[in-house]
């Protein structure tokens, strides 16, 4: 099944956030830095030196999780399959858990008072190949069941990819290598972000899942 996550929206509700505050600004390592802690591994640290506040950090990652599932969603919906809120909810934390296990060095490239360059490097994880596995392993399954009912055979294959794909995202072991991402930064609201919020959600995303 074809996957899209939602980085885009969820640093553009970064973005606004931090519009208007007031916080010492951080360096430009430490502002991606607890982006990528934030949404990859769920870790809040970092993002107060942002500025961001308890309740913020709560609204951003909640803006994500709510994009996410709608994804999903869609994602199913795209297949002819749907999905119930507690499958749903196991497959998001699932990921979580298997994003949680990334982890990402950073090296400035340069920088002056108005813009700088942080390379970015991550492990990660194939989620396509991970995907692809929780489907066809489902669908072999299946067929090995003999069931005649199209109907019994499409619930039997969801309920054995949906299985398939949680154990999959459980049992991830991040990548000896690493995925490497060049971010351009600027000063916005004395904070220091990505130049392209859009492209670096798009580029973070594809490389933590292994399609970068």
């Amino acid at each position: 099944m074809k996957k899209k996550y939602p980085f885009y929206s969820a640093l553009c509700t970064i973005l606004l956030l931090i519009a208007g505050c007031g916080a010492e600004k951080p360096t430009p390592i430490e502002s991606v830095k607890a982006i990528y802690d934030l949404y990859i591994l769920r870790d809040f640290e970092g993002a107060s030196k942002l500025g961001l506040s308890d309740e913020d950090i709560s609204i951003a990652l909640n803006s994500y999780d709510n994009a996410l599932k709608e994804t999903i969603q869609s994602n199913f919906a795209s297949s002819g399959l749907e999905i119930d809120d507690e499958d749903l909810n196991e497959i998001c934390e699932a990921r979580k858990e298997a994003l949680g296990k990334m982890n990402a060095e950073y090296q400035l490239t340069s920088e002056d008072d108005t813009s700088a360059v942080i390379t970015l490097s991550t492990t990660y994880f194939d989620e396509k190949a991970l995907d692809t596995d929780a489907a066809y392993d489902a669908m072999e399954e299946a067929d090995k069941a003999n069931l005649t009912d199209s109907e019994e055979y499409t619930k039997y294959v969801m309920e054995r990819y949906t299985e398939n794909l949680i154990e999959g995202y459980q049992t991830v072991v991040p990548s000896k290598d690493r995925k490497e991402i060049v971010v351009s930064c600027i000063i916005v609201n004395n904070t220091w972000l990505p130049e392209d919020m859009g492209a670096f959600g798009s580029d973070l995303s594809l490389a933590v899942s292994g399609q970068q």
